[in-house]
């Protein structure tokens, strides 16, 4: 099992946090309802817990949820798109330019980034600790049972799907939101539907 080094561990914390924090802001003051609002506080919450999971494990955990940070690329589009919807503002041209910054750094980050680190770094972790790993080589790490580093090992994998398929839901609703502003920047007839 890898060994992250420090920074890892401090990168690790000081996200989640931040998702602690974000989730704090979103839900609680700004107090937001919906659908969205819904997925939004499961993914802050869940990202607050396996974050801390990755304190407790370290190795192979801690590491990848420091790539995984490039994830978040997409925010900056994501924010942006907030703003425009926000503020009103209806130019088919800088809505169709974000959306598809939005459609590409999703596809680019969330889809594929995604996928290819989870079968490089999280499925072979999972795969060595429940397979390969004895209880007498978790028992040498910092902390850590057997049971409990391998219930942390189902949570990871658990929360890593989640949002594997999180990821993908999303990834069809901005295909739709660009389908449509496409449409509006060129000058056809969109039938209007509740904005995802």
């Amino acid at each position: 099992m890898a060994n992250p080094k420090d920074i890892h561990i401090k990168i690790c914390l000081n996200t989640a946090n931040y998702f602690l924090y974000d989730y704090i802001v979103f839900a609680l003051l700004a107090k937001q309802k919906g659908p969205l609002a819904t997925q939004v506080k499961v993914h802050h919450i869940l990202s607050v817990l396996i974050f801390w999971a990755t304190l407790e494990t370290e190795g192979a955990p801690a590491m990848y949820g420091v790539v995984s940070l490039f994830l978040e690329v997409s925010n900056m589009f994501v924010n942006l798109r907030w703003f425009i919807f926000e503020y009103g503002i209806t130019n088919p041209i800088v809505q169709f330019f974000n959306s598809g910054m939005l459609f590409l750094t999703y596809l680019v980050f969330r889809v594929v980034y995604h996928s290819w680190i989870s079968f490089t770094i999280a499925w072979p972790w999972t795969y060595k600790l429940f397979v390969e790993a004895s209880d007498a080589e978790i028992i040498k790490l910092p902390r850590e049972s057997p049971l409990f580093y391998r219930f942390v090992g189902i949570f990871c994998w658990i929360v890593n799907l989640l949002s594997q398929f999180i990821n993908l839901y999303w990834f069809s609703l901005i295909m739709k939101q660009v389908q449509r502003n496409f449409l509006k920047a060129t000058g056809q007839q969109v039938k209007e539907a509740e904005d995802p």
